[in-house]
Parts: C-alpha cells; sequence; structure tokens
C-alpha cells in the first residue's frame, strides 16, 4: 500500500466510516439487558472490528509520517488481512443488528450487501484493465 495515497484514503473512508457505524450501534447494544443471541453476536462482532479498523487509521497516519520508507512485505499483506477481517467482523456486526431490530431487515441487509460488493469488485476490476 505504501505510495498508493489513493489506497490510503479508501481504506481512512471504509475504516472511519464503519467505526463510527459500529459505535453509535453499539452504544445501543451497550445498556440493553439481557442480550439475545443476535445481538451478541453483533457485540462480538464489532469487539474484533473496533480495534482492527482504529488501527488502520493509525497506520495509514504512521505512514504518512515517513512516506518513503517501505513495510516488509509480510507486514504490507498482514495489514491487508486485518483491513479485510475488519470489514467483515463489522459487516456481521451491522447484519446482525439489523437481524435485531428484523429478520426481513437482517437478510435485506446481508443480500444488499453481498449484491454491493460482487457489483463493486467487478466495477473496480473493469476500471484496472
Amino acid at each position: 500500500m505504501k505510495g498508493n495515497e489513493y489506497a490510503i484514503q479508501l481504506h481512512d473512508l471504509y475504516a472511519g466510516g464503519l467505526l463510527v457505524i459500529s459505535l453509535v450501534i453499539l452504544q445501543a447494544f451497550l445498556s440493553l439487558t439481557p442480550l439475545d443471541l443476535t445481538a451478541v453476536i453483533s457485540v462480538v462482532a464489532f469487539s474484533i472490528a473496533i480495534p482492527l479498523l482504529a488501527g488502520i487509521l493509525v497506520v495509514n497516519v504512521i505512514e504518512n509520517k515517513y512516506p518513503y520508507s517501505s513495510p516488509h512485505l509480510w507486514t504490507s499483506k498482514l495489514v491487508d488481512i486485518l483491513i479485510v477481517v475488519g470489514i467483515l467482523a463489522d459487516l456481521v456486526g451491522i447484519g446482525a443488528a439489523f437481524w435485531h431490530t428484523s429478520r426481513i431487515a437482517g437478510i435485506t441487509f446481508t443480500i444488499t450487501a453481498i449484491i454491493a460488493s460482487v457489483a463493486y469488485a467487478c466495477y473496480i476490476r473493469k476500471l484496472e484493465e
């Protein structure tokens, strides 16, 4: 990712937006007792996603401070893996929160998130050709 300012901005956008959504939803769940299964899944998914996504923001700030150094290949791959895990965990948490509110909303969110992800991936791949 080093030297690719677009990728850094994109990761900041994803991580920042998902962190805000996670914290808003998590705030509502922290006051609930007892939690049903979907709420527990949501809270656990957010407990995975929040540190990973916040860490991505920190890594990007550090990379901006040292623009001419390059990380080892394995650390770069690890950061890429953590980004994907953080985004997936957050999507699971958001989906479970929707499911907690309404089963139909949870199914709708899951289906549209999958369709949107595939469509965006195809669009980006086509642009890169």
